[in-house]
């Protein structure tokens, strides 16, 4: 999926011919993502670096690398492990919110990350409906496993907005 995304950054490929969305947007991600970490470790001084920060650092390349590893592994988006992996790059770009001016996450990096986050939150709305609706879903769907997934979804977006966003 990175390859296809490249292509559609470039304008090799139309963004409608892509399988997913989000698949549009994670180039662009993973480029303003490793700018602004590179930035941080070129640009701020040397008092900044502390070693919470340098940990926080560590983990978010971590996070960025098992996301890439997800995305670069296949050619058709595998919404489950995607989203988990996107949850916890989140939560680690997250604790760099209230950072000064080096450190912060930039506006450009903000925008990326809200429509990646709106391109696959509306492909896990538009998996439910489906389901709703007799789809295709992956597994034998009665109504109480149908409740039970809305009321999981219903908490993991209030524990996620009870965590605060980055913007």
């Amino acid at each position: 999926m990175i390859r296809q995304s490249f292509a559609c950054y470039h304008h090799q490929l139309d963004s409608h011919n892509l399988s997913h969305p989000a698949i549009a947007h994670f180039y662009m991600l993973f480029k303003l993502l490793d700018e602004h970490l590179d930035a941080i470790l070129q640009v701020a001084p040397p008092v900044l670096l502390t070693t919470e920060l340098l940990k926080r650092i560590e983990a978010l390349y971590v996070r960025r690398d098992q996301l890439w590893s997800i995305l670069s592994s296949t050619t058709a988006l595998d919404l489950e492990p995607t989203l988990i992996h996107w949850n916890w790059l989140l939560q680690a770009l997250n604790s760099f919110a209230m950072e000064p001016a080096p450190v912060a996450v930039s506006a450009a990096l903000k925008v990326c990350i809200e429509q990646c986050n709106t391109a696959l939150q509306a492909a896990r709305s538009y998996k439910l409906l489906l389901w709703k609706r007799g789809g295709h879903p992956p597994a034998v769907c009665s109504q109480l496993a149908a409740q039970l997934q809305m009321q999981l979804l219903e908490l993991a977006d209030m524990m996620e907005h009870s965590e605060g966003d980055i913007v």
